[in-house]
């Protein structure tokens, strides 16, 4: 389990946290495109365009922010 939050902006405009997320199970999250994602955990999220943990991903480290274009999934490992 990773230590910490990963904060995002849901595709409806709404902030959202995911507070101790389990490691290896894809969290479908449709994050506002553009929107600052944070990763305020111990683990690697590894942010992906489809959801399920399928398609194309990059990893973003602990403590680390991006502007990715588009997310529909978060994994932790």
């Amino acid at each position: 389990m990773a230590r910490g939050a990963f904060c995002y902006t849901d595709a409806d405009g709404h902030r959202r946290i995911l507070t101790d997320p389990v490691d290896t199970i894809a969290y479908n999250v449709q994050m506002w495109i553009d929107a600052e994602v944070v990763n305020d955990t111990d683990t690697t999220a590894w942010l992906h365009e489809c959801e399920d943990g399928d398609g194309r991903s990059r990893p973003l480290g602990p403590g680390d922010r991006a502007q990715p274009a588009y997310v529909a999934s978060v994994v932790f490992a």
